[in-house]
């Protein structure tokens, strides 16, 4: 059917059905994936009748119609009647479509190019004038660039890191003079530059000098990429600002996440070193649209990691709240005890209360700790120390209680090494993981051999890889961990300790470990015993070589 400048045309602009047109000669339509619908999509994100849209003196409405996933305009779902603005783009499922007229189509001509997201078809690559070896390396550095903004989906860089690598991706296949990435404000409805590149790369200070509102609000309100290839001639533009600035051509396009309008790209040339045409506004339309969803993936994965810290801090208190309550009971009972002790002047019971305040006060000293190390962001205060004085500290912390117990803790503290081992690590952190493995090794061995002298803890340090890496290891002849719980033990909050456990002193030690790109293993077999090895870099940053990271070995 012959389309009329009078007609409205409803055109899918992205989707299943992309590129179908439909002349809309009823006041009324609904549509949706099955036959009961006046246009069906076969889109199966969509239900059965998706949405209604009518004409009602001369302008059109829309409406969802109770759908499953919802009909969603410029990022907003729609829960009411709304008046149906030409040349909108309305999501529903997985399919874009607006609604327009033919006359508004013929306002913009060859100076004012528009392009929507749209496959590159192998005809549309071939139709160059270059030549086919030219044209096949131009292509493979284009679909280079749309790999690599596929791999920022899964980016755990910083806004602003995130937004100069997008720019850094495009122009390096688009050429220009300078270029924006402007970030959209959906509670203002604006949009602002946030990075900016020019020949010389990234500027740190960002100026809007070069930006035409007039382009930025077209773009912004009708969600597709144009160009402008004489902005200086052009009557639609304002163009005041611009002169002087030796602009000719510019390109804008927006940057769509799944749902909402993310940012604009916006491109500067000029007519003799970067001059843009229209498949370079192709181009840059398919590489907006990945930029944006890597920006809302930014912004969905940064959400999600605060619900995670705040349903942590809920996970924390209630697995807590039962050891803390058990601590709490042992420290009200000794105090009460000390008490009768003094009234009484009875010397045994002064002691028997002492040594249960001072038990459950180091229980609970080593609970605050841990809570700190887990509380404390991915950073570690780095400095030089003897790794042997650290763990020789530890030990000797340790070792007082585990003689009470009968247990001996073997260490030597130079062992093989003639020299100083010399380590930049984090020593508290360091400190904490060793107090950990020695504290978990004597209660090991404690359940095995209490009251038999024979429990026994060594502790070993070895210099490897020409003193690169240092290997601590902790070796007891306790119970041992049973296979299906050894694979669980850094886990947070689980623990074999029964209410003596909190599960998190492990789970500590590993992000320690880890955040000084070191690593930890255990073995162990029950009835024999448990070994923990803890492999930390020496070096983490050295003038003539790359940061050591054990976690990638």
């Amino acid at each position: 059917m012959s389309i009329s400048e009078d007609n409205t045309v409803l055109r899918i602009i992205g989707g299943p059905a992309s590129g179908e047109e439909h002349v809309l000669e009823k006041n009324e339509y609904t549509i949706g994936r099955t036959a009961s619908a006046s246009l069906v999509v076969p889109d199966i994100m969509i239900s059965r009748n998706h949405v209604r849209i009518y004409a009602e003196n001369g302008d059109w409405h829309i409406q969802d119609l109770n759908s499953t996933n919802g009909t969603w305009i410029q990022g907003n779902r729609l829960s009411d009647i709304v008046p149906l603005p030409m040349k909108t783009a309305v999501r529903i499922g997985d399919t874009l479509f607006e609604v327009f007229r033919p006359e508004e189509e013929k306002k913009f001509d060859t100076s004012f190019i528009s392009y929507r997201v749209a496959p590159i078809t192998a005809e549309s690559l071939i139709s160059d004038t270059k030549s086919p070896i030219d044209q096949v390396l131009r292509e493979q550095k284009r679909l280079a660039a749309l790999y690599k903004l596929q791999s920022l989906l899964t980016s755990q860089s910083g806004e602003s890191e995130l937004f100069n690598e997008i720019l850094q991706i495009i122009t390096e296949v688009i050429p220009v003079d300078r270029a924006y990435l402007l970030r959209y404000m959906s509670d203002q409805d604006c949009v602002a530059p946030v990075a900016e590149v020019d020949t010389n790369g990234p500027v740190e200070t960002i100026s809007d000098t070069f930006i035409s509102n007039s382009i930025v609000d077209y773009v912004k309100e009708h969600h597709e990429g144009v160009l402008s290839e004489d902005v200086l001639n052009d009557e639609r533009f304002t163009g005041e600002s611009l002169c002087g600035f030796n602009v000719n051509t510019i390109m804008c396009a927006p940057m769509h996440g799944r749902q909402q309008l993310c940012g604009l790209i916006y491109m500067i040339g000029n007519q003799i070193s970067h001059h843009f045409e229209q498949d370079d506004l192709m181009l840059l339309t398919s590489i907006a649209h990945a930029a944006g969803m890597a920006i809302e993936n930014s912004q969905l994965v940064e959400s999600n990691l605060k619900a995670e810290r705040m349903a942590a801090v809920g996970t924390t208190a209630a697995s807590l709240s039962h050891y803390i309550k058990n601590i709490l009971g042992g420290l009200e009972g000794s105090v009460s005890l000390l008490r009768m002790g003094i009234d009484s002047s009875d010397d045994s019971m002064m002691n028997e209360a002492w040594e249960t305040l001072d038990k459950n006060q180091k229980r609970l000293s080593s609970l605050m700790l841990d809570l700190l190390n887990l509380a404390k962001e991915d950073s570690i205060d780095l400095g030089v120390y003897d790794f042997c004085e650290v763990i020789s500290e530890a030990v000797e912390l340790v070792r007082p209680s585990a003689r009470e117990y009968g247990i001996e803790i073997d260490f030597d503290s130079r062992g093989a090494l003639e020299e100083p081992l010399l380590a930049e690590i984090d020593s508290r952190g360091i400190h904490r993981v060793i107090l950990n493995l020695l504290r978990n090794a004597v209660d090991a061995v404690f359940e095995r051999h209490h009251g038999t002298d024979q429990g026994r803890v060594g502790v070993e340090i070895k210099a490897e890889n020409n003193g690169a890496i240092v290997v601590l290891t902790t070796v007891d002849n306790g119970h041992g961990i049973p296979p299906e719980q050894l694979d669980r033990i850094f886990e947070m909050f689980h623990t074999t300790k029964g209410d003596r456990g909190t599960g998190l002193g492990l789970a500590v030690s590993k992000r320690i470990v880890e955040t000084h790109r070191g690593t930890v293993s255990v073995s162990s077999q029950v009835g024999v015993g448990t070994t923990f090895s803890v492999r930390l870099p020496t070096r983490h940053l050295d003038t003539n070589t790359s940061i050591i990271d054990l976690t990638d070995l």
